[in-house]
């Protein structure tokens, strides 16, 4: 399931995907989630732009299952704000 956080939404893409590339790292160093990243082409023109993505295998899962994942990923995205600071580029991330 691919998705990105509406934070990134009219953000100029190298800065969306510096938001996106964010919310993986603090949820990585946090040790709470892995979360995935997929390059789309959806941006202006086609350009590619990151997405944040679940993997889910399970067969029984339902959304309730992933909900506090999904509500991890909310509340982490103000840390990964545009105006919060980073010493390194997380894009590599």
């Amino acid at each position: 399931m691919l998705f990105r956080p509406s934070l990134a939404d009219g953000l100029p893409d190298a800065v969306a995907d510096e938001v996106i590339a964010r919310i993986r790292r603090a949820l990585l160093e946090a040790g709470t989630a892995v979360v995935g990243r997929a390059a789309m082409p959806t941006g202006a023109g086609g350009t590619d732009q990151l997405w944040l993505k679940l993997t889910l295998l399970h067969p029984y899962a339902t959304v309730e299952d992933y909900r506090s994942l999904l509500d991890l990923i909310v509340a982490t995205k103000s840390e990964a704000s545009p105006n919060h600071q980073t010493e390194e580029s997380p894009v590599a991330s």
